[in-house]
């Protein structure tokens, strides 16, 4: 049997981790505050030289993103995968803050041809 010192750091573990997962789950961020995190980093990293993709991005984007994002809720923590204007992306959504998990990666879809085919 348990002593009693072992039953209490248990419980309190157990305590310790349900608090922590309430508050990871209460925290994460949703996919609307993640389509304006996206956008405004697409934003920054766009070409200042082109205003049409400015523009462009200012009256479109966050449809761009929400159409080309798909989401993995694992109760704690979100998973975003976005796939715009050719580039391919990996954030992780956790305690209200965004992780890109990795560098951009050209998607494979931007090298194909009207065919479906590779170039």
């Amino acid at each position: 049997m348990l002593k009693k010192k072992t039953l209490k750091k248990l419980v309190i573990a157990v305590m310790a981790i349900l608090v922590l997962a309430v508050v990871m789950s209460v925290t994460k961020p949703s996919v609307e505050r993640y389509n304006r995190w996206a956008l405004d980093l697409v934003s920054k990293r766009s070409d200042p030289k082109n205003p049409l993709m400015g523009l462009g991005l200012s009256i479109f984007g966050e449809g761009m993103i929400d159409k080309g994002t798909t989401v993995s809720d694992y109760g704690v923590v979100r998973v975003f995968h976005t796939e715009i204007l050719g580039k391919r992306i990996k954030v992780v959504g956790i305690l209200g803050t965004f992780i890109p998990m990795g560098k951009p990666e050209t998607s494979p879809s931007a090298h194909e041809d009207f065919t479906g085919e590779m170039e």
